[in-house]
């Protein structure tokens, strides 16, 4: 939980700092891996851990289709 939760503030912190807007979008992309492994932490725990990967793929794919789409 504290490598998601440092990849989320420092990827946001350093895209925040950035004039170019592919390097924001990429330090962007740091922080959003963060909150891929958010939805992972509880994973092992018997009960929740197929609502664990479902919402991890789930926001991937979302964001995969939101990022190509900015970089089209």
């Amino acid at each position: 939980m504290a490598l998601a939760a440092l990849t989320m503030v420092i990827g946001n912190f350093v895209a925040i700092a950035q004039k170019n807007i592919k390097r924001l979008l990429a330090y962007s992309s740091i922080a959003h891996a963060g909150y891929i492994l958010m939805a992972l932490v509880p994973y092992g725990q018997q009960n929740i851990s197929a609502n664990s990967v479902a919402s991890a793929l789930f926001y991937l794919v979302a964001y995969a289709f939101t990022n190509f789409a900015a970089w089209q």
